[in-house]
């Protein structure tokens, strides 16, 4: 039961796993942004093309007929179309690029994994290589393609269909009217396709996410490790609260003289109470249970800091009150009580 992957993973593990590259990521995300993205900035781009190419073609023609043609006239003729195919491909390939780029930068969570690029032998055992073969993953891998082919046809068929009824009128109407037509539902046809396939990558993402959170599961015994390894063994962490426990007690015993009077139990609790007319309330330097209380007792004796007995005042401070802190309103009276009457005694010796 100790070796079986129950427990989901913790931040640490799954930092681990990013290091050496292993995160949730899917290809089709990357394919099907970018493929949607260039379509839409053909779609924007097409106009500013088709405008500069068909002036470029004339100009060239109307060159090319020329009986004085010269290679001077040469760069006239190939500058017009080279502008227009910069335009065509600035705006298909530069958006395509830079969210392919975002959309693998986000995946990743924007850590590059330096640690994938180290050679690994394990990636070369052919047992990992059947075992990949049979498993769900290969069942996964065969479907996928023919649902993704099967999910297109169905988002496209509705523009294939409309260019079917649309077509013979396109070509009673010219070539121009066919380049609408066709160029059109074209367009249609490849936005329709990739927000097909962005829909499909989703999932995709989903699904690979859900394996990736499966297989970073880790054991009981790792879990423990982890902790361990994180906080430290726990007899060292024993020993270091006793030595702050100790170095507490040190601080707070040494604030004892400084106490303006002592509540005892008589002998069971002691509450060293501490005040200072420019603060609101009298503060709490020290407390202490059985041997700590008789601590606190001989040192308040030996630097003459009245020691009263008050059972209920005492204990009441005792479970109320941290160390460092005012007391609470509601002891503000028993408390000004003994105070009134230890400055009292003061004036009076």
């Amino acid at each position: 039961m100790s070796d079986e992957r129950t427990e989901a993973p913790t931040a640490r593990r799954l930092h681990e796993l990013s290091e050496r590259g292993d995160t949730a990521r899917s290809q089709d995300l990357i394919g099907a942004v970018a493929l949607l993205a260039a379509v839409i900035g053909f779609q924007q781009v097409a106009p500013a093309f088709l405008s500069r190419a068909t002036a470029a073609l004339r100009a060239g023609l109307l060159r090319s007929s020329q009986a004085t043609l010269t290679a001077g006239d040469l760069p006239g003729l190939f500058v017009p179309m080279g502008s227009a195919a910069l335009v065509i491909l600035a705006g298909v390939t530069l958006p395509a690029a830079l969210v392919a780029l975002a959309a693998g930068l986000f995946q990743i969570r924007g850590r590059l994994a330096y640690g994938a690029l180290r050679p690994d032998p394990g990636r070369l055992n052919p047992l990992v290589g059947f075992r990949r073969l049979l498993g769900p993953d290969a069942l996964v891998g065969l479907l996928w393609p023919l649902l993704k082919l099967s999910v297109v046809c169905l988002a496209i068929q509705g523009p294939a269909r409309r260019v079917l009824e649309e077509l013979p009128t396109a070509v009673a109407g010219g070539f121009g009217m066919q380049l609408g037509v066709l160029g059109g539902s074209a367009l249609e046809v490849a936005r329709d396709g990739a927000g097909a396939l962005v829909i499909l990558a989703v999932v995709d993402v989903a699904y690979r996410r859900w394996q990736f959170l499966k297989r970073a599961r880790m054991t009981r015994h790792e879990l423990r490790e982890e902790l361990r390894q994180s906080e430290g063994d726990p007899n060292v962490r024993g020993r270091i609260r006793a030595q702050q426990r100790r170095m507490a007690r040190s601080r707070m015993m040494h604030r004892v003289p400084e106490a303006t009077v002592v509540i005892v139990n008589p002998t069971h609790v002691a509450v060293a109470l501490a005040y200072d007319a420019s603060k609101t309330a009298p503060e709490v330097v020290a407390k202490g249970a059985d041997l700590l209380a008789a601590r606190i007792i001989a040192i308040a004796r030996e630097h003459r800091v009245p020691v009263l007995p008050n059972p209920p005042l005492a204990r009441a401070l005792y479970r109320s009150v941290e160390v460092g802190q005012p007391i609470p309103s509601p002891l503000y009276q028993a408390v000004a009580e003994i105070l009134a009457y230890v400055f009292t005694v003061r004036r009076r010796s």
